[in-house]
């Protein structure tokens, strides 16, 4: 850990306490979730030790990426939205109730 900058060595710093840490204090990853890390990032050796299985549960939503959208199109006339997938797969939602912003009531 470091206690001031030093030059030449390349400072890192964990995600979960903030600290300045040299590569090889910070060699592991962990998910944050809390933080708003759901992929593992840099965390120093103490973190990785200390991190509760609790702190590692997702909190995100993840799906499949067979339909990733890589061409998006709207046409405002018709209230049409077109999508294309990497699979080239073109898909047409309509989108009017959406862009008219009903309102859903309760019971």
């Amino acid at each position: 850990m470091y206690e001031q900058k030093q030059m030449g060595l390349r400072q890192h710093h964990c995600r979960r306490c903030g600290k300045a840490v040299c590569d090889y204090c910070s060699a592991k990853r962990s998910v944050l979730p809390t933080r708003g890390h759901e992929y593992g990032v840099r965390v120093c050796e103490e973190c990785y030790i200390n991190i509760k299985p609790e702190e590692k549960n997702h909190m995100a939503n993840f799906y499949d990426t067979r339909s990733v959208v890589s061409w998006l199109d709207f046409d405002e006339e018709r209230d049409l939205l077109a999508s294309v997938g990497k699979d080239n797969i073109i898909k047409m939602w309509n989108i009017k109730d959406t862009l008219q912003g009903n309102v859903m009531t309760g019971p």
